[in-house]
Formats: structure tokens, C-alpha cells, sequence
């Protein structure tokens, strides 16, 4: 009796063994059988597996009384067990296939997945490093304007003083060659009155001769009224020569100086205008990057 259990034991192990093997994917089924599709070799392969192993493990005599009947029983018991067992490894093998294929579909899809997550990865770095530049770019044309804005201030500034100090300089002669020609002037008005020196003697010698000729007083007092007079406009007109050539020195000095103001004035207001306008593009272009940034 035990030795009956032991191989009905032995038996089950084996139809667990067959059925595992069975369970192989197909590409392995296809190298350990010839025709995978044939049950006949299938069930020819297993029986004489069975009958291999029940030989093994039966006593070595062969006159066993119990080993034809044993024989007989596990024929009939294999013949009954051999097509429900083929039925489950067929289901096994299409379940385990469309298995192997939806894995396959899932690795695929993982597989897109990880080339999709490593392209956009990619294209994040890419972008980073673009805003990156972008941001170093703007700065760097930023400090550029900034730059160039404070230089041609500068510049307009020193041309603004260069022009200051030109004008003064410029009025500083114009108010030197003035009292210059009033000197000038002067000088002509005293050649004038010695252009004919012997007439003008004559006459001064004719009124002094008037004057010592005179019998009386009146005569006297009239001559000598005469050459004060003459004298006195003499010295008038030399006044009013001279004061109309510094009225035109100082109306041209006055003139010089409200045309450096003015001048100024403009310069002043044409620097403005620059520096707002180059600040208010240097503030759009900020606006723009942070619009671009965000």
C-alpha cells in the first residue's frame, strides 16, 4: 500500500512537472518539441516519461506481483488525465501569451513615455538656458544704453561748457575791439580837429586878435563867448560820440550774452529731451524682457 501511495505520489509530480513545462512560452515550447501543435507526440512524450519514472522508482524484480496491475491502472488513470491537462496548458499558453503582449504593448508605451519625458526635458533645459542668454542679452544692452546715454550726456555737457566759454570769449573781444574803436574814434576826432592846424590857428588867432582889438568891454565878453562856446560843443560832441560807441559796445555785449543764454537755454532743453527719450526706451525694453520673462 505504501509503495502504491508513494507512486501515485511520484505520479502526480510528474503530471505537475509536465504541466510546468507546459507553462513555457512558446518560443521555448518550439525548441524542446518538434511540432508544438501535435497532442498525440505531447501525450506519446508524457506517457513514457510516466513509465520511465514509475520503472525508477518500482523494486528492481520483475516478477513484482502487482506491477502489471499497477501498469494497467496508471495506463487508464494517464489516458483520462491527458487531454483535460493538454485543455489547461492550451488556456495557460494563450493566457500567458496575451500576457507577453500586453506587457510588450505596456514597455512600449513606457518606452515612448521615457523618450517623450526626456525630449521635453530636454527642450526645459533648452528653454532655461535660452531665457538664460536672453536675460544676460538684455542686460547687457541695457548697461550698453545705459552706458552710451551717460557718455553722450557727458559729452553734450562738456560741448555745452566748451560753447559757454567760446561765447564769453567771444563777447570778451567783441567788448575789447569795441573800446578799441571807441579809442579809436577818438583818436580820429582829435586828427580831425588837426587836419587844417594852420586855419584852425587862424581862426583861434583871429578871435584872440578880436579880442585884443576890442575898444570895449561888450566886444570882449562876445569874442570870449564864441570861443567858449566853441569849445564847449567841441567837448559835447566828443560826449556824445563817445557815449553812443558804448551804448553799441553794451547793446552788443547784451546781445552776446542773451544769445549764450539762449544758447544754453536750448542745449539744456535738447539734453533733456535726449536723456527722457533714451530712458523711456531703455524702461520699454526692461517692460518688454519681464512681459517676455513671464
Amino acid at each position: 500500500v505504501n509503495s502504491k501511495e508513494g507512486m501515485h505520489h511520484k505520479a502526480s509530480e510528474l503530471g505537475n512537472e509536465a504541466t510546468h513545462e507546459d507553462t513555457e512560452l512558446p518560443g521555448q515550447r518550439s525548441m524542446n518539441f518538434p511540432y508544438p501543435g501535435d497532442k498525440t507526440a505531447d501525450s506519446l512524450n508524457l506517457e513514457n516519461k510516466i513509465e520511465r519514472t514509475l520503472s525508477s522508482s518500482l523494486p528492481p524484480s520483475s516478477t513484482h506481483p502487482s506491477l502489471s496491475f499497477w501498469l494497467g491502472a496508471n495506463d487508464l488513470h494517464c489516458e483520462c488525465m491527458i487531454p483535460c491537462q493538454v485543455t489547461s496548458d492550451l488556456d495557460k499558453e494563450k493566457k500567458i501569451a496575451f500576457l507577453l503582449k500586453e506587457l510588450d504593448i505596456l514597455r512600449a508605451s513606457n518606452k515612448k513615455l521615457q523618450e517623450k519625458l526626456t525630449e521635453e526635458d530636454k527642450e526645459q533645459r533648452k528653454l532655461k538656458v535660452k531665457l538664460e542668454l536672453q536675460e544676460k542679452a538684455t542686460e547687457a544692452h541695457i548697461a550698453e544704453k545705459t552706458a552710451a546715454l551717460v557718455e553722450e550726456v557727458y559729452f553734450a555737457q562738456k560741448e555745452r561748457d566748451e560753447a559757454i566759454m567760446s561765447r564769453l570769449r567771444l563777447a570778451n573781444e567783441e567788448r575789447d575791439e569795441a573800446v578799441a574803436r571807441a579809442k579809436h574814434m577818438e583818436m580820429s576826432l582829435k586828427v580831425l580837429e588837426n587836419i587844417n592846424p594852420e586855419e584852425n590857428d587862424m581862426t583861434l588867432q583871429e578871435l584872440l586878435n578880436r579880442i585884443n582889438n576890442a575898444d570895449t568891454g561888450i566886444a570882449i565878453q562876445k569874442n570870449g563867448a564864441v570861443i567858449v562856446d566853441r569849445i564847449y560843443k567841441t567837448k559835447e560832441c566828443k560826449k556824445r560820440i563817445t557815449a553812443e560807441e558804448m551804448n553799441a559796445v553794451i547793446e552788443e555785449r547784451d546781445a552776446a550774452l542773451s544769445q549764450v543764454t539762449e544758447n544754453r537755454t536750448n542745449k539744456k532743453h535738447t539734453y533733456k529731451q535726449i536723456y527722457y527719450k533714451e530712458l523711456a526706451h531703455v524702461i520699454m525694453e526692461a517692460e518688454k524682457f519681464k512681459i517676455f520673462s513671464q
